[in-house]
């Protein structure tokens, strides 16, 4: 006699699986873009103003007084 496939070999285990797996990635990227979108901070540090950029001695932004 031949014996049905076990549930981990079967057509429906593997259907399920995949949709555990992309629901598991697309959850983690949700919760990575409302990590980005409520808590970090994208500002940009004020090193820039302390060492302004030149190229070739002269000044590609404007310098300010650093505080």
């Amino acid at each position: 006699e031949q014996q049905p496939p076990a549930f981990f070999e079967s057509k429906t285990f593997r259907i399920i699986s995949i949709f555990l797996y992309l629901g598991g990635i697309s959850g983690l990227g949700m919760v990575l873009a409302l990590y980005y979108l409520m808590f970090f901070d994208s500002s940009m540090p004020d090193i820039h103003l302390k060492f302004p950029v030149s190229i070739g001695g002269h000044p590609v932004q404007k310098v300010h007084e650093y505080q």
